[in-house]
């Protein structure tokens, strides 16, 4: 260390410096002091133009700063050095660290992501790192934002990644969208600089770890980046060498362990749908295949059905092609190296390797397992896939007899719901006639006197109150009506043939408006399919049929809320008729379905009045039919409406035409209620139409009647206390076998025809009855 003052005086130091400035501004005196330190020299130049007092002053001082930086300047470096060294000391650290958990992660997802975690944080960047795969490519496996794009794959040799991986050492850009390796995709981000580096072992390139910058601010990568790069993917490439060499242990144990899990499958999975899925995914986790299908046999002929392939939506074949070799397969009874002659398709499909494995168990053939693979499958492969199938016959064998047992199950629980359900309709039916027979009577006292005074009363007025009541009394029988029809006690209307495909393009047409317009309005589309099979006809009534679809058909479009499918088909076995209705709504719990048909359950809330699909169950059942129910939340409806095969449109009955009431005779008739403001009603109802009318409130005393005197007709109600209405008819009928009996009864719609043709009745009126249908079974039975 040295300091050196040159004279002042008219000499200026011969250094460039000194002579430009002497040169220059015509010094005449000139102070020089020179610091030498630990670093670079230093210069200190004190200038005047004339030597003065004050210059000798200043000299002084520069000599005074002089000695204090010959010291000053030393530590000043010092602490420059000791700074460096703790920033290295800090990245050795943090390196440490990450090596720490990259060296513990060994899942390679996980892995790829925690490294371009760290270098982005490490480097300030945008990082992204990219593997080579099988066909000499780059693929971005992870990155940042900005850091790559998943669709794009860069080839061996090209851009500054590719580049990187073929020349096996680190690349820096500063300027990349002027750069011969830039790639417009990453221009367009607006990348300006880089820094990739290879990730290697022994020589072999696994990737590329690359670190951008974005924007025209972003600062270039250093030299000191460059090697800390390189120390990082050293790390980096240990660290995935070893997580692959983890996932090849682990592969071989699977290997070894997936016949385990299949043979456990064969007494634990009985469900055969996750069966199948569990075999191609075993399959798929153990062998290097690149296609799977699982073809499973439908019945003992040579019908198949695809169950499964994988990769889903990107088959080589098609499900012909499938179905046909794994025939092929089942008929050979072994493994099959599949000839590609026969796969056919394009050359791509033609250079896969293809396999053929039975799924054979207990002496029956399930199904097939086809592999394809790109390149050759060894024996052990072979050996492999063979005691799969075997493995996966046994399972599927079992998951027949548990679907078997199952199918017992359901079948013997729907029979129980039924009775149950049944039983509960009974109860409630009981409890419906009583309420019906009471109630119809005041409603036919009431509809009588009101049908009497229509004809007697001028007054427009009081003719308007008068047919106001007679309205709401025939509001309350259609109540009545529709209680007895939900309870399954009407049976009152007689069967006739019936194409269940016109009834659901009937149903289909009435609720038009429900499931497009209505939709459509508000911004849901409902799409309908419908798939009808030729059908034979069944007994029934269409108008209650009709009305059990569109039903059916509401409840579908209100469980789709936010649009969906709708799809009707029917179809026909050699005993039944089957109706199909679907949707692809919100579907029901199993405590729902449980109460579907239960009378007032309703999940609709107040707009909902719970008796639609209790009047639905009820017509069914009076059709002999049943209702096949199967639904799961979230993955919709579908139910079935299954009816007994009916006799043919030439062996149905044929209603006679009614008889003109114009000119009937004056007819002497006998009324029998023991509800005296009832039988009065009806006798006036006769009399006033020109009939005579005898009135009696016991069956005791009309049997009296009828033994001494004459009548033309029998009117009589059923539910009696001294003798019911079947007795009475058949007493009458055996004392005078052409005397008619009609029954006019609270009961009337739950009466059948042949009910009353064994009891020897000729008609049956459900109170209340109108002066037209009295006059008119009157005038037929007459006549």
């Amino acid at each position: 260390m040295a300091s050196v003052t040159a004279p002042f005086g008219d000499q200026i130091p011969e250094a460039p410096l000194g002579r430009q400035l002497r040169r220059r501004l015509r010094f005449v005196a000139l102070l020089v002091t020179i610091v030498i330190g630990f670093g670079a020299p230093g210069t200190c130049y004190v200038l005047e133009l004339r030597p003065t007092a004050a210059f000798l002053v200043l000299a002084a001082l520069t000599a005074s700063v002089s000695a204090v930086l010959v010291y000053a300047v030393p530590l000043a470096v010092v602490a420059q050095m000791e700074a460096r060294n703790r920033r290295l000391v800090a990245e050795r650290e943090t390196l440490a660290m990450i090596e720490r958990e990259l060296t513990a992660e060994l899942e390679l997802d996980r892995l790829l992501r925690l490294i371009v975690d760290h270098a982005s944080a490490l480097f300030s960047g945008n990082g992204a790192i990219y593997l080579l795969d099988a066909e000499n490519k780059l693929v971005p496996r992870a990155w940042m934002d900005g850091g790559a794009f998943s669709d794009v794959h860069i080839p061996f040799g090209r851009g500054l990644v590719g580049t990187s991986a073929k020349l096996r050492q680190p690349l820096r850009i500063d300027d990349y969208p002027t750069s011969p390796y830039a790639l417009t995709e990453f221009v367009a981000i607006g990348l300006r600089s880089a820094i990739t580096q290879p990730l290697l072992i022994r020589d072999q390139v696994l990737g590329v770890l690359a670190m951008n910058r974005l924007g025209d601010r972003a600062r270039a990568f250093s030299n000191d980046d460059v090697d800390r790069l390189k120390s990082f993917a050293a790390q980096a490439a240990i660290a995935l060498e070893n997580a692959r060499l983890f996932a090849e242990n682990r592969r071989q144990v699977e290997t070894l362990s997936v016949l385990h899990e299949l043979s456990r499958a064969v007494t634990g999975e009985l469900e055969r749908t996750a069966l199948v899925e569990a075999i191609g995914r075993d399959v798929a986790r153990v062998s290097t295949v690149s296609e799977i299908f699982v073809v499973l046999k439908t019945g003992s002929d040579e019908a198949t059905t695809v169950a499964l392939h994988s990769p889903a939506g990107r088959e080589s074949i098609d499900v012909d092609k499938a179905q046909k070799l794994a025939l092929m397969v089942l008929q050979a009874a072994r493994l099959v190296r599949i000839d590609p002659a026969l796969v056919g398709g394009d050359s791509a499909v033609e250079a896969r390797t293809w396999l053929g494995v039975p799924m054979s168990g207990g002496n029956a053939d399930y199904g097939t397992l086809l592999v394809a693979g790109d390149g050759s499958f060894t024996e052990s492969d072979e050996r492999l896939l063979t005691d799969i199938g075997q493995l996966a016959g046994l399972a599927l064998s079992s998951a027949r007899l548990f679907e078997e047992r199952g199918q017992a199950y359901a079948e013997l629980a729907a029979a129980q719901d039924s009775l149950l359900r049944s039983e509960k309709l009974r109860a409630l039916g009981q409890m419906a006639s009583g309420v019906a027979h009471d109630f119809n009577n005041l409603l036919a006292a009431i509809c009588g006197r009101t049908q009497l005074l229509l004809g007697r009363i001028d007054d427009p007025v009081q003719k308007r109150w008068l047919e106001a009541i007679k309205r709401a009394a025939d509001d309350g029988a259609e109540t009545v009506r529709r209680l007895q029809e939900f309870t399954r006690i009407r049976r009152d209307q007689p069967f006739v043939p019936v194409d269940l495909n016109e009834v659901i393009r009937g149903a289909l047409e009435v609720t038009e408006t429900r499931w497009r317009e209505d939709a459509q309005s508000r911004g849901i589309v409902i799409a309908v399919e419908t798939t009808l099979a030729p059908l034979p006809s069944i007994g029934g009534d269409a108008v209650e049929l009709r009305e059990v679809m569109t039903n059916l058909i509401l409840n579908a479009v209100d469980a789709m809320p936010h649009g969906g499918r709708l799809q009707l088909s029917s179809s026909a076995d050699d005993t039944e008729v089957e109706a199909r209705i679907a949707d692809t709504g919100v579907g029901m719990t199993e405590e729902v379905r449980q109460k579907l048909f239960d009378p007032f359950f309703t999940t609709k809330g107040p707009k909902g009045t719970g008796l639609g699909l209790s009047i639905t169950y009820g017509i069914v059942s009076r059709h002999g039919g049943r209702i096949v129910v199967e639904s799961e939340p979230g993955r919709g409806s579908s139910i079935r409406l299954r009816f007994p095969k009916r006799a043919s449109p030439a062996e149905a009955e044929v209603a006679a035409p009614e008889p003109a009431l114009t000119g009937l005779r004056t007819l002497r008739c006998l009324v029998v209620d023991d509800d005296e403001e009832v039988a009065s009603a009806l006798a006036d109802l006769l009399s006033a139409s020109g009939h005579e009318a005898v009135v009696v409130t016991k069956s005791t005393d009309a049997l009296d009647h009828v033994g001494r005197e004459r009548f033309d007709i029998v009117f009589s109600d059923l539910a009696m206390p001294d003798m019911s209405g079947w007795q009475l008819a058949r007493v009458v009928k055996a004392a005078s076998p052409d005397l008619p009996v009609v029954l006019i009864t609270g009961f009337g719609v739950e009466l059948s025809p042949e009910q009353c043709r064994a009891n020897h009745v000729d008609a049956v009126l459900a109170k209340p009855v109108g002066i037209g249908e009295l006059l008119a079974v009157a005038a037929r039975l007459t006549q």
